[in-house]
């Protein structure tokens, strides 16, 4: 019986190596499983980050179009806030002209008053009156 028993124990511990290895396979599969899907997630992870890379890239060519276009309307601003002072500076020139002819206007006004006022003014009213029937305005 003796070799019956070492059959017997060899049987078993084949049993055994067989669960093993059963065991081992089914944990092959499922580490096989475990690494299709990580797989799975990191080919997503990468389409994910490319797509983020690409969004990356079109928000930058985005930015340097808008800089661009800032760059120009700030020239332009600049252009324009130079015309506006030129035309600020025009503008109180011609102020101060016409204040200088308005009083140049008084005074003209109050000159003439005061020769019409004047006996010369008088004595050489028909010397006018001939002048202008010579020149033709009457």
């Amino acid at each position: 019986m003796t070799k019956y028993k070492e059959i017997e124990k060899l049987n078993h511990k084949i049993d055994e190596l067989l669960d093993d290895l059963i065991e081992i396979k089914n944990s092959n599969v499922t580490l096989q499983d475990n690494i299709d899907t990580s797989k799975i997630q990191q080919e997503t992870l990468e389409e994910n980050l490319n797509a983020q890379v690409m969004l990356y890239k079109t928000l930058q060519e985005v930015n340097t179009s808008l800089e661009m276009d800032l760059n120009i309307k700030n020239e332009e601003l600049q252009t324009l806030v130079q015309k506006n002072k030129k035309w600020e500076q025009s503008h109180q020139e011609r102020c101060d002209e016409l204040q200088i002819l308005h009083t140049q206007m008084d005074e003209l006004i109050d000159d003439l008053a005061n020769i019409r006022k004047s006996k010369c003014w008088i004595y050489t009213k028909y010397i006018r009156t001939l002048q202008a029937v010579f020149k033709g305005n009457k």
